[in-house]
Protein backbone atom coordinates (compact mmCIF):
# COMPACT_ATOMS: atom_id res chain seq x y z
CA UNK A 1 0.00 0.00 0.00
CA UNK A 2 1.61 3.61 -1.11
CA UNK A 3 2.67 5.49 2.40
CA UNK A 4 -0.07 8.01 3.33
CA UNK A 5 1.17 11.69 3.51
CA UNK A 6 2.05 12.43 7.36
CA UNK A 7 4.41 15.95 8.76
CA UNK A 8 7.27 14.05 8.75
CA UNK A 9 6.14 11.19 6.16
CA UNK A 10 7.02 12.14 2.93
CA UNK A 11 9.06 9.82 1.35
CA UNK A 12 9.26 9.20 -2.53
CA UNK A 13 7.07 12.02 -3.23
CA UNK A 14 8.78 13.71 -6.49
CA UNK A 15 7.96 17.58 -6.93
CA UNK A 16 9.16 19.39 -10.34
CA UNK A 17 9.32 22.78 -10.18
CA UNK A 18 9.00 24.37 -13.61
CA UNK A 19 10.00 28.36 -13.54
CA UNK A 20 11.74 30.36 -15.71
CA UNK A 21 12.79 33.07 -13.21
CA UNK A 22 15.95 31.91 -11.40
CA UNK A 23 15.61 33.47 -8.32
CA UNK A 24 11.90 32.28 -7.91
CA UNK A 25 12.95 29.00 -8.38
CA UNK A 26 15.44 28.95 -6.12
CA UNK A 27 13.09 30.18 -3.54
CA UNK A 28 10.73 27.21 -4.26
CA UNK A 29 12.91 24.72 -3.79
CA UNK A 30 14.61 26.32 -0.53
CA UNK A 31 10.89 25.96 0.39
CA UNK A 32 10.48 22.42 -0.45
CA UNK A 33 13.45 21.84 0.96
CA UNK A 34 13.69 23.11 4.49
CA UNK A 35 9.99 20.56 4.95
CA UNK A 36 12.40 17.76 4.01
CA UNK A 37 11.65 14.40 2.00
CA UNK A 38 10.76 15.69 -1.36
CA UNK A 39 12.68 15.10 -3.99
CA UNK A 40 12.71 18.38 -6.18
CA UNK A 41 13.63 18.40 -9.85
CA UNK A 42 14.10 21.78 -11.61
CA UNK A 43 13.15 22.78 -14.98
CA UNK A 44 13.16 26.25 -16.69
CA UNK A 45 10.70 25.94 -19.10
CA UNK A 46 8.35 23.18 -20.61
CA UNK A 47 10.59 21.93 -22.99
CA UNK A 48 13.27 20.96 -20.47
CA UNK A 49 10.27 19.90 -18.29
CA UNK A 50 8.09 17.36 -20.65
CA UNK A 51 11.22 14.80 -20.25
CA UNK A 52 11.67 15.04 -16.77
CA UNK A 53 7.73 14.28 -16.32
CA UNK A 54 8.53 11.02 -18.70
CA UNK A 55 11.34 9.85 -16.83
CA UNK A 56 10.10 10.74 -13.07
CA UNK A 57 6.08 10.86 -13.38
CA UNK A 58 5.84 13.41 -10.48
CA UNK A 59 3.53 13.49 -7.83
CA UNK A 60 3.46 17.17 -8.03
CA UNK A 61 4.05 19.84 -10.94
CA UNK A 62 4.83 23.29 -9.39
CA UNK A 63 4.58 25.73 -13.23
CA UNK A 64 4.65 29.44 -13.48
CA UNK A 65 2.18 30.95 -16.17
CA UNK A 66 4.36 33.10 -17.81
CA UNK A 67 7.09 31.34 -19.63
CA UNK A 68 8.98 31.81 -22.93
CA UNK A 69 7.62 29.21 -25.22
CA UNK A 70 4.80 27.20 -24.50
CA UNK A 71 3.30 28.39 -21.19
CA UNK A 72 1.54 27.09 -17.98
CA UNK A 73 -2.18 26.47 -18.82
CA UNK A 74 -0.54 24.94 -22.10
CA UNK A 75 1.94 22.57 -20.41
CA UNK A 76 -1.03 22.03 -17.53
CA UNK A 77 -3.41 20.90 -20.90
CA UNK A 78 -0.76 18.99 -22.20
CA UNK A 79 -0.22 17.49 -18.53
CA UNK A 80 -4.05 16.20 -18.00
CA UNK A 81 -5.14 15.14 -21.59
CA UNK A 82 -1.79 12.63 -21.18
CA UNK A 83 -3.79 9.36 -20.25
CA UNK A 84 -0.65 8.30 -17.76
CA UNK A 85 0.87 12.20 -16.71
CA UNK A 86 -2.76 13.28 -16.05
CA UNK A 87 -2.30 11.66 -12.25
CA UNK A 88 0.32 14.09 -11.46
CA UNK A 89 -1.01 17.27 -9.56
CA UNK A 90 -0.48 20.20 -10.91
CA UNK A 91 0.07 23.98 -9.17
CA UNK A 92 -0.19 26.82 -11.43
CA UNK A 93 1.48 30.02 -10.45
CA UNK A 94 0.76 33.28 -11.62
CA UNK A 95 1.44 37.19 -10.82
CA UNK A 96 -2.30 37.39 -12.18
CA UNK A 97 -4.92 37.90 -9.50
CA UNK A 98 -7.88 38.12 -11.50
CA UNK A 99 -10.68 35.51 -11.12
CA UNK A 100 -11.04 34.85 -14.75
CA UNK A 101 -7.10 33.53 -14.86
CA UNK A 102 -7.75 31.12 -12.44
CA UNK A 103 -10.94 29.94 -13.95
CA UNK A 104 -9.27 29.09 -16.68
CA UNK A 105 -6.50 27.52 -14.62
CA UNK A 106 -8.91 25.19 -13.19
CA UNK A 107 -11.08 24.44 -16.09
CA UNK A 108 -8.20 23.35 -18.19
CA UNK A 109 -7.87 20.66 -14.83
CA UNK A 110 -5.17 22.09 -12.54
CA UNK A 111 -5.65 20.81 -9.00
CA UNK A 112 -4.54 24.50 -7.29
CA UNK A 113 -3.76 27.76 -8.10
CA UNK A 114 -1.29 30.52 -6.64
CA UNK A 115 -1.24 34.39 -7.15
CA UNK A 116 2.46 35.65 -6.35
CA UNK A 117 3.48 36.87 -4.61
CA UNK A 118 2.44 34.24 -1.97
CA UNK A 119 2.72 33.37 1.75
CA UNK A 120 5.73 30.85 2.01
CA UNK A 121 3.37 29.22 4.86
CA UNK A 122 0.52 28.93 2.69
CA UNK A 123 2.19 27.45 -0.48
CA UNK A 124 3.70 24.85 2.06
CA UNK A 125 0.42 24.35 2.96
CA UNK A 126 -1.26 24.08 -0.14
CA UNK A 127 1.50 21.23 -1.44
CA UNK A 128 1.00 19.07 1.57
CA UNK A 129 -3.04 19.29 0.85
CA UNK A 130 -2.35 18.45 -3.05
CA UNK A 131 0.12 15.46 -2.19
CA UNK A 132 -1.84 13.88 0.79
CA UNK A 133 -4.90 13.92 -1.76
CA UNK A 134 -2.49 12.36 -4.71
CA UNK A 135 -1.18 9.82 -2.41
CA UNK A 136 -4.97 9.08 -1.31
CA UNK A 137 -5.68 8.40 -4.51
CA UNK A 138 -2.69 6.43 -5.56
CA UNK A 139 -4.13 4.20 -2.60
CA UNK A 140 -7.60 4.32 -4.14
CA UNK A 141 -6.23 2.80 -7.32
CA UNK A 142 -4.34 0.60 -5.88
CA UNK A 143 -7.05 -0.68 -3.74
CA UNK A 144 -9.16 -0.70 -7.04
CA UNK A 145 -6.62 -2.30 -8.94
CA UNK A 146 -6.55 -5.17 -6.13
CA UNK A 147 -9.89 -5.28 -6.23
CA UNK A 148 -10.24 -5.79 -10.03
CA UNK A 149 -7.66 -8.56 -9.34
CA UNK A 150 -9.45 -10.29 -6.96
CA UNK A 151 -12.70 -10.33 -9.06
CA UNK A 152 -11.13 -11.80 -11.88
CA UNK A 153 -9.88 -14.46 -9.62
CA UNK A 154 -13.24 -15.52 -7.94
CA UNK A 155 -14.95 -15.31 -11.46
CA UNK A 156 -12.07 -18.00 -12.54
CA UNK A 157 -12.69 -20.20 -9.37
CA UNK A 158 -16.52 -19.68 -10.01
CA UNK A 159 -15.98 -20.67 -13.74
CA UNK A 160 -13.91 -23.76 -12.33
CA UNK A 161 -16.79 -24.76 -9.78
CA UNK A 162 -19.39 -24.76 -13.15
CA UNK A 163 -16.95 -26.45 -15.09
CA UNK A 164 -16.33 -29.28 -12.40
CA UNK A 165 -19.65 -29.03 -11.97
CA UNK A 166 -20.85 -29.59 -15.53
CA UNK A 167 -18.45 -32.56 -15.79
CA UNK A 168 -19.68 -34.51 -12.71
CA UNK A 169 -23.03 -34.04 -14.47
CA UNK A 170 -22.26 -35.26 -17.67
CA UNK A 171 -20.16 -38.36 -16.06
CA UNK A 172 -23.09 -39.32 -14.19
CA UNK A 173 -26.16 -38.69 -16.05
CA UNK A 174 -26.56 -39.50 -19.72
CA UNK A 175 -27.09 -36.57 -22.25
CA UNK A 176 -27.26 -34.12 -19.83
CA UNK A 177 -24.13 -32.49 -20.87
CA UNK A 178 -25.93 -31.81 -24.40
CA UNK A 179 -28.93 -31.01 -23.25
CA UNK A 180 -27.39 -28.62 -21.06
CA UNK A 181 -25.97 -26.72 -23.99
CA UNK A 182 -29.14 -26.95 -25.71
CA UNK A 183 -31.02 -25.79 -22.45
CA UNK A 184 -28.29 -22.68 -22.16
CA UNK A 185 -28.76 -21.16 -25.39
CA UNK A 186 -32.84 -21.43 -25.39
CA UNK A 187 -32.41 -19.76 -21.64
CA UNK A 188 -29.87 -16.67 -22.61
CA UNK A 189 -32.60 -16.11 -25.79
CA UNK A 190 -35.35 -15.70 -23.61
CA UNK A 191 -33.53 -13.71 -20.72
CA UNK A 192 -32.39 -11.03 -23.50
CA UNK A 193 -36.36 -11.24 -24.53
CA UNK A 194 -37.69 -10.98 -21.05
CA UNK A 195 -35.33 -7.86 -20.81
CA UNK A 196 -33.72 -9.03 -17.69
CA UNK A 197 -30.96 -7.84 -16.22
CA UNK A 198 -27.37 -9.32 -17.58
CA UNK A 199 -26.25 -10.15 -14.80
CA UNK A 200 -29.69 -12.61 -14.16
CA UNK A 201 -29.23 -13.69 -17.58
CA UNK A 202 -25.81 -15.01 -16.96
CA UNK A 203 -27.06 -17.04 -13.87
CA UNK A 204 -29.73 -18.28 -15.63
CA UNK A 205 -27.43 -19.53 -18.40
CA UNK A 206 -25.49 -21.07 -16.05
CA UNK A 207 -28.33 -22.67 -14.19
CA UNK A 208 -29.51 -24.15 -17.46
CA UNK A 209 -26.06 -25.77 -17.97
CA UNK A 210 -26.46 -27.69 -14.12
CA UNK A 211 -30.11 -27.56 -14.18
CA UNK A 212 -29.79 -31.29 -13.86
CA UNK A 213 -27.42 -31.77 -11.34
CA UNK A 214 -29.96 -32.97 -8.55
CA UNK A 215 -29.89 -36.24 -11.05
CA UNK A 216 -26.34 -37.47 -9.87
CA UNK A 217 -28.05 -38.23 -6.17
CA UNK A 218 -30.01 -41.04 -8.82
CA UNK A 219 -29.46 -44.85 -8.39
CA UNK A 220 -28.22 -46.37 -11.39
CA UNK A 221 -31.75 -47.88 -12.05
CA UNK A 222 -33.31 -44.50 -12.10
CA UNK A 223 -30.79 -42.93 -14.64
CA UNK A 224 -31.47 -45.65 -17.09
CA UNK A 225 -35.24 -44.43 -17.26
CA UNK A 226 -36.76 -42.75 -20.23
CA UNK A 227 -38.86 -40.09 -18.85
CA UNK A 228 -41.01 -40.27 -21.90
CA UNK A 229 -41.93 -44.13 -21.34
CA UNK A 230 -42.15 -43.73 -17.29
CA UNK A 231 -44.56 -44.98 -14.90
CA UNK A 232 -46.43 -42.37 -12.90
CA UNK A 233 -44.29 -43.42 -10.10
CA UNK A 234 -41.01 -43.40 -11.57
CA UNK A 235 -41.86 -40.18 -13.07
CA UNK A 236 -42.33 -39.30 -9.14
CA UNK A 237 -39.18 -40.23 -8.57
CA UNK A 238 -37.41 -38.94 -11.33
CA UNK A 239 -39.07 -35.42 -10.00
CA UNK A 240 -36.82 -35.20 -6.80
CA UNK A 241 -34.06 -34.25 -8.90
CA UNK A 242 -35.56 -30.53 -8.51
CA UNK A 243 -35.21 -30.66 -4.56
CA UNK A 244 -32.32 -32.65 -4.81
CA UNK A 245 -30.41 -29.57 -7.17
CA UNK A 246 -31.53 -27.08 -5.06
CA UNK A 247 -29.99 -28.97 -1.62
CA UNK A 248 -26.76 -29.24 -3.78
CA UNK A 249 -25.75 -25.47 -4.95
CA UNK A 250 -27.38 -23.32 -1.93
CA UNK A 251 -24.43 -24.22 -0.23
CA UNK A 252 -22.59 -22.39 -2.67
CA UNK A 253 -22.83 -18.79 -2.33
CA UNK A 254 -22.21 -17.41 -6.19
CA UNK A 255 -24.43 -20.34 -7.06
CA UNK A 256 -27.40 -19.62 -4.26
CA UNK A 257 -29.57 -17.08 -6.41
CA UNK A 258 -30.20 -20.37 -8.70
CA UNK A 259 -31.22 -23.05 -5.27
CA UNK A 260 -34.98 -21.74 -5.39
CA UNK A 261 -34.75 -22.03 -9.69
CA UNK A 262 -34.04 -25.65 -9.44
CA UNK A 263 -36.27 -26.19 -6.59
CA UNK A 264 -39.09 -24.91 -8.68
CA UNK A 265 -38.37 -25.89 -12.22
CA UNK A 266 -41.15 -28.60 -12.32
CA UNK A 267 -43.97 -26.43 -11.25
CA UNK A 268 -47.07 -25.87 -13.33
CA UNK A 269 -48.35 -22.72 -14.39
CA UNK A 270 -51.94 -23.87 -13.15
CA UNK A 271 -50.63 -25.27 -9.86
CA UNK A 272 -50.48 -28.66 -10.13
CA UNK A 273 -46.67 -29.00 -9.97
CA UNK A 274 -43.88 -29.70 -7.80
CA UNK A 275 -42.57 -29.78 -5.21
CA UNK A 276 -44.39 -26.55 -3.30
CA UNK A 277 -47.56 -26.39 -5.78
CA UNK A 278 -46.81 -23.15 -6.27
CA UNK A 279 -49.15 -21.25 -9.05
CA UNK A 280 -48.58 -18.70 -12.07
CA UNK A 281 -46.13 -15.98 -10.85
CA UNK A 282 -45.35 -17.21 -7.44
CA UNK A 283 -42.88 -19.09 -9.10
CA UNK A 284 -39.65 -17.45 -10.24
CA UNK A 285 -39.68 -16.05 -14.19
CA UNK A 286 -36.09 -18.48 -14.49
CA UNK A 287 -38.02 -20.98 -13.00
CA UNK A 288 -41.17 -20.98 -15.20
CA UNK A 289 -38.21 -20.62 -18.18
CA UNK A 290 -36.59 -23.71 -16.94
CA UNK A 291 -40.20 -25.41 -16.80
CA UNK A 292 -40.27 -24.95 -21.05
CA UNK A 293 -36.64 -26.84 -20.67
CA UNK A 294 -37.96 -29.78 -19.07
CA UNK A 295 -41.30 -30.16 -20.92
CA UNK A 296 -39.55 -30.73 -24.41
CA UNK A 297 -37.01 -32.69 -23.00
CA UNK A 298 -39.70 -35.22 -21.62
CA UNK A 299 -41.41 -34.77 -25.19
CA UNK A 300 -41.58 -37.99 -27.51
CA UNK A 301 -38.88 -37.10 -30.15
CA UNK A 302 -40.99 -37.14 -33.16
CA UNK A 303 -42.65 -34.09 -31.53
CA UNK A 304 -39.74 -32.43 -29.89
CA UNK A 305 -38.08 -32.17 -33.37
CA UNK A 306 -40.86 -31.63 -35.11
CA UNK A 307 -41.70 -27.79 -35.72
CA UNK A 308 -45.38 -28.00 -36.42
CA UNK A 309 -46.23 -31.10 -33.50
CA UNK A 310 -44.36 -29.03 -31.27
CA UNK A 311 -46.22 -26.11 -31.56
CA UNK A 312 -49.31 -27.84 -31.20
CA UNK A 313 -48.18 -29.14 -27.81
CA UNK A 314 -46.93 -25.99 -26.64
CA UNK A 315 -50.18 -23.85 -27.42
CA UNK A 316 -52.36 -26.67 -25.57
CA UNK A 317 -49.71 -26.11 -22.59
CA UNK A 318 -50.47 -22.78 -21.87
CA UNK A 319 -51.56 -21.57 -19.07
CA UNK A 320 -51.65 -25.07 -17.58
CA UNK A 321 -47.96 -26.13 -17.57
CA UNK A 322 -45.90 -23.45 -19.31
CA UNK A 323 -46.19 -19.82 -18.31
CA UNK A 324 -47.85 -18.87 -21.47
CA UNK A 325 -45.24 -15.70 -22.24
CA UNK A 326 -42.70 -18.52 -22.06
CA UNK A 327 -44.61 -21.37 -24.22
CA UNK A 328 -44.77 -18.60 -26.74
CA UNK A 329 -40.97 -17.65 -27.02
CA UNK A 330 -40.25 -21.68 -27.18
CA UNK A 331 -42.44 -21.88 -29.72
CA UNK A 332 -40.63 -19.08 -31.69
CA UNK A 333 -36.92 -20.20 -30.05
CA UNK A 334 -37.83 -23.54 -31.92
CA UNK A 335 -39.73 -22.61 -35.20
CA UNK A 336 -36.78 -20.16 -35.84
CA UNK A 337 -33.60 -22.92 -35.03
CA UNK A 338 -35.23 -25.89 -35.99
CA UNK A 339 -35.83 -24.91 -39.82
CA UNK A 340 -33.21 -22.03 -40.02
CA UNK A 341 -34.62 -21.54 -44.27
CA UNK A 342 -38.15 -20.68 -42.26
CA UNK A 343 -36.44 -17.16 -42.35
CA UNK A 344 -36.03 -16.94 -45.75
CA UNK A 345 -37.96 -14.00 -47.11
CA UNK A 346 -38.82 -13.20 -43.76
CA UNK A 347 -37.83 -10.47 -41.10
CA UNK A 348 -38.76 -10.16 -37.51
CA UNK A 349 -40.19 -6.56 -35.99
CA UNK A 350 -41.54 -5.26 -33.06
CA UNK A 351 -45.16 -4.23 -32.07
CA UNK A 352 -44.65 -0.86 -32.78
CA UNK A 353 -42.96 -1.47 -36.14
CA UNK A 354 -46.10 -2.45 -37.61
CA UNK A 355 -47.71 -0.72 -40.77
CA UNK A 356 -49.75 -0.76 -43.18
CA UNK A 357 -49.62 -3.47 -46.28
CA UNK A 358 -47.14 -5.96 -43.81
CA UNK A 359 -48.36 -9.24 -44.12
CA UNK A 360 -47.65 -11.31 -41.20
CA UNK A 361 -46.18 -14.95 -41.25
CA UNK A 362 -47.82 -16.51 -38.15
CA UNK A 363 -50.82 -16.10 -35.98
CA UNK A 364 -50.34 -12.92 -33.81
CA UNK A 365 -51.16 -13.91 -30.51
CA UNK A 366 -50.48 -11.96 -26.86
CA UNK A 367 -48.48 -13.16 -23.76
CA UNK A 368 -51.78 -14.34 -22.49
CA UNK A 369 -52.99 -16.61 -25.73
CA UNK A 370 -55.95 -14.13 -27.10
CA UNK A 371 -55.19 -14.37 -30.66
CA UNK A 372 -55.56 -10.98 -32.49
CA UNK A 373 -55.18 -12.23 -36.44
CA UNK A 374 -54.47 -14.94 -38.32
CA UNK A 375 -51.46 -15.61 -40.13
CA UNK A 376 -51.04 -14.57 -43.59
CA UNK A 377 -53.45 -11.37 -42.80
CA UNK A 378 -52.53 -8.33 -44.45
CA UNK A 379 -52.07 -5.26 -41.68
CA UNK A 380 -54.58 -2.36 -41.94
CA UNK A 381 -54.28 0.98 -39.86
CA UNK A 382 -57.32 -0.42 -37.86
CA UNK A 383 -55.71 -3.73 -37.00
CA UNK A 384 -52.52 -1.78 -35.66
CA UNK A 385 -54.80 0.30 -33.78
CA UNK A 386 -56.26 -3.08 -31.84
CA UNK A 387 -52.99 -4.65 -31.60
CA UNK A 388 -51.44 -1.58 -29.75
CA UNK A 389 -54.73 -1.15 -27.71
CA UNK A 390 -54.17 -5.24 -26.76
CA UNK A 391 -50.81 -4.45 -26.85
CA UNK A 392 -50.94 -1.74 -23.71
CA UNK A 393 -52.89 -4.41 -21.19
CA UNK A 394 -51.65 -7.74 -22.24
CA UNK A 395 -48.43 -7.31 -24.24
CA UNK A 396 -47.01 -9.22 -27.02
CA UNK A 397 -43.67 -10.36 -25.88
CA UNK A 398 -42.34 -12.14 -29.27
CA UNK A 399 -41.19 -10.97 -32.31
CA UNK A 400 -43.31 -10.34 -34.95
CA UNK A 401 -42.68 -12.01 -38.18
CA UNK A 402 -43.35 -10.41 -41.90
CA UNK A 403 -42.80 -11.35 -45.09
CA UNK A 404 -39.95 -9.49 -46.36
CA UNK A 405 -41.95 -8.01 -49.53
Amino acid sequence: MTQRVGENNMEHLTVLVVEDDPAQRSLLRELLGNVGGYEILEAENVAQALPLVQESRPSLIVSDYYMPGEDGFQFCSTVKKHPVWRECMFMLLTAAADLEHKLAGLDIGADDYLAKPFNAEEFISRVRALLRIKTLQDDLRQERDELQRANVTLEENFEGIVALLSKLISARVPGAEQRGENAKRLCLWMGERFSLPAQTVKMLGLAARLHEIGKITFTDDLLQIDPRKASHMDILKLSEFAVMGQSIVEGIPQLDPMAQWFKHQLENFDGTGYPDKKIGEQIPLPARILRAVNFVDQLPLEVANNTEALEEVLQRMRSIVLDPHVAQLTREYYTITQNPAWMEGKRQISVNDLQEGMVIVSDLCTGTGVKLLPKETKITQSHIDKILSQHHFDPIINRIYVYSE
